[in-house]
């Protein structure tokens, strides 16, 4: 399903189509998979078949991220640390930078430390 979706992202072997590469992405996000996950993030992101949105960004973003995804990971941890699409929040971006280090991200931990949270 995630590569279905690809394909119509790309054009690659069938017309470029948005709105099936939403259709399909979801299929497959619904079923746990956190690259579609990641890549309904990106559409949002930039309203590519889909209405622009930060906060359903982030949405898809939370559920790869919860589902273990490092990527997804960094990417609430700097919304967070910048405020895109939720409020400001330093201390919940150093929950999820501390995930990520958790699984050696060598950003997250050199943010922890920069902030003052360590990462050890």
């Amino acid at each position: 399903m995630y590569s279905l979706g690809s394909l119509y992202m790309s054009g690659s072997g069938v017309t470029k189509d948005y709105g099936e590469t939403v259709r399909w992405y979801r299929k497959a996000a619904d079923l746990g998979d956190v690259n579609a996950m990641d890549a309904l993030a990106a559409l949002f992101i930039n309203g590519l078949g889909v209405p622009r949105s930060d906060a359903e960004a982030v949405n898809w973003y939370r559920k790869a991220a919860d589902s273990g995804d490092l990527f997804a990971m960094d990417e609430i941890a700097t919304w967070y640390a910048i405020g895109r699409g939720v409020p400001k929040d330093e201390a919940e971006a150093a929950r999820w930078y501390r995930k990520a280090a958790d699984l050696d991200d060598d950003d997250a931990k050199k943010w922890l430390d920069t902030h003052g949270h360590s990462s050890r």
